[in-house]
């Protein structure tokens, strides 16, 4: 798997693919209207398909701030009563589709003047994963994570300079 910014005709490509995979309606609108806007987007692509996006917002180069992660419809489609077995390559991708956003977010963090990261989600399971892994490397990384606190609907990491 790989991290890539996102040029518009890749977004436009993205948006294809994902309808091809059964994206609803619904949702096609919503990512066409966040890909619209003036944010950075980056992708998490495999060899063959798209995984997830992120939007990174550099905000005037003193933090960098996260609102939006899109996974693909291809993930959690069978997680409704699937035996664990069958759902551990998918639990496995998303594991290592968070680590490699919360790379690209703290290199990011990295190039600005006071180094830190929000991620606002309004999903509470995708908060709680940026928590633990930054709460992870808090504990074991003190190298790379100074601090993070966890608020109602985002949490703020300090980054190591």
């Amino acid at each position: 798997m790989q991290v890539s910014a996102l040029t518009p005709a890749q977004k436009e490509s993205i948006v294809e693919e994902w309808k091809t995979a059964g994206i609803s309606p619904d949702d096609t609108l919503t990512l066409e209207r966040l890909f619209s806007g003036c944010h950075d987007w980056c992708a998490v692509k495999d060899a063959k398909k798209t995984l997830a996006v992120f939007e990174i917002r550099s905000v005037v180069g003193v933090l960098i701030k996260n609102m939006e992660i899109r996974f693909a419809p291809y993930f959690l489609l069978g997680m409704n009563g699937q035996n664990y077995k069958d759902s551990k390559k998918e639990i496995n991708e998303l594991v290592e589709i968070f680590g490699l956003i919360f790379a690209k977010l703290i290199a990011e963090a990295k190039k600005t003047t006071n180094g830190i990261i929000k991620i606002h989600n309004p999903q509470e399971g995708i908060r709680t994963v940026f928590y633990e892994f930054a709460a992870y490397l808090e504990t074991n990384y003190p190298t790379v994570i100074r601090n993070v606190k966890l608020y109602k609907n985002w949490i703020e990491i300090e980054v190591a300079n």
